[in-house]
């Protein structure tokens, strides 16, 4: 799983992580679901000092827009975060009981098994 997978699953870490679960299965999610949430996080943060480094606040409201001659070293950092893989085993979702719409899971099968 790369980075790239882990920000598109997060919606649906988050929606998932507030079920209650068997207490094994549960475990397994929680571990499963707190590496991607970190992993996501730390990009975040990274993500909000290339915004910082790049580009200029244009609003009170903290939004931020790159400098045109500053794109193409943002596109190429975070090309580059998106595309590192992550030490993250695929969570086995067959037998855990757990009750996933396909269409939640259609963009994101690299994430489960």
């Amino acid at each position: 799983m790369n980075l790239r997978d882990a920000v598109l699953v997060k919606p649906l870490i988050e929606k998932l992580i507030v079920l209650e679960m068997d207490g094994r299965v549960s475990m397994e999610f929680a571990a499963f679901a707190k590496k991607i949430l970190t992993e996501v996080q730390e990009f975040e943060m990274k993500r909000g000092g290339w915004f910082e480094k790049y580009g200029e606040q244009v609003d009170d409201q903290g939004n931020w827009k790159i400098k045109e001659e500053n794109e193409k070293k943002f596109k190429s950092a975070l090309s580059r975060a998106m595309d590192k893989e992550l030490d993250i085993e695929q969570f086995d979702i067959s037998n855990s009981g757990l009750r996933i719409a396909p269409g939640d899971l259609i963009n994101l099968l690299d994430a489960f098994k």
